[in-house]
């Protein structure tokens, strides 16, 4: 098991950078937009491999953040299949919203698992590419043994200011 990076509090951490998969309906999804959270994908590490649930009626992105002593670093996705992909640097950068500017980040409909490739590139350190691997919320629960539940509706919107 590659030791360089882990799941702690449902975040990966990996060489100083963190990533958090953020939850939204797929009604809500648009491309160039700035995406709210409708909340936190729970995430499991088995062995290389990171599992991440994604119901047919979902999207996901991916809220980036260096670590105060990790620096900055490169982020991407990419889908092999589709060969779609995107590419952000951290801290200039926080969120991965879409591959290829116009595909949402989601498990393809009857499709139990599709796996894409995350890759880090921390400013200190190798790079590292893990396996994220999109799963029915049925397919997850058994895997990690947690319970899913589904999204609620949309989070509130933030108070007025002034």
């Amino acid at each position: 098991m590659d030791a360089r990076w882990q799941v702690d509090a449902d975040a990966l951490d990996g060489g100083g950078l963190r990533i958090a998969m953020q939850r939204l309906a797929a009604s809500q999804w648009r491309p160039g937009v700035v995406l709210r959270s409708w909340g936190l994908a729970p995430l499991y590490r088995d062995g290389d491999v990171l599992c991440v649930p994604c119901a047919d009626d979902e999207a996901l992105w991916l809220g980036a953040w260096p670590e105060p002593a990790g620096g900055a670093g490169e982020l991407s996705l990419r889908d092999p299949v589709s060969g779609l992909a995107a590419h952000i640097s951290v801290p200039a950068q926080q969120s991965i919203t879409a591959l290829g500017g116009r595909q949402p980040i989601a498990r393809p409909r009857g499709l139990e698992m599709h796996t894409l490739q995350l890759g880090l590139k921390p400013r200190a350190g190798a790079s590292l590419t893990i396996s994220l691997e999109l799963m029915t919320p049925a397919a997850w629960s058994e895997r990690s043994d947690r319970a899913w539940a589904a999204l609620p509706g949309p989070p509130p919107l933030p108070p007025r200011l002034g």
